[in-house]
């Protein structure tokens, strides 16, 4: 990931679904200085990268379905105001799906929420 992030710094899109990228290597990617999508999808990453994708202002795209991090921790990339479609999943049941994902809106008033493929904007 350094090889990648030290010689490109814009890049329109990423996607790492299913990959071996760690919170570790999330770090490597504050190193751009655009980044439009970035799809974790499947990721075995945690609440951990959070403050490192927090700090990719350019991000409108961002798919973290299927990983580690909980709702209650989305909160943390409240700087991404540029988002505009947010994917997630959780295993928790639907009214407290919808409940956190307007507790989410209120962060992040312009961006779309999805979780389990539904969406409350």
């Amino acid at each position: 990931m350094f090889w990648l992030t030290s010689r490109i710094k814009s890049i329109g899109q990423l996607d790492f679904d299913y990959t071996s990228i760690t919170d570790e290597g999330i770090k490597h990617l504050t190193n751009l200085k655009t980044i439009r999508e970035l799809r974790l999808k499947g990721c075995n990453i945690t609440d951990h990268c959070l403050p490192d994708l927090n700090k990719l202002h350019t991000l409108e795209l961002l798919h973290l379905g299927n990983t580690l991090i909980k709702l209650d921790d989305i909160t943390l990339v409240s700087s991404l105001q540029n988002l505009k479609l947010l994917l997630l999943s959780s295993s928790e049941d639907e009214d407290l799906n919808e409940e956190k994902a307007i507790g989410l809106k209120i962060v992040l008033p312009e961006c779309e929420i999805i979780i389990n493929h539904k969406s409350y904007d």
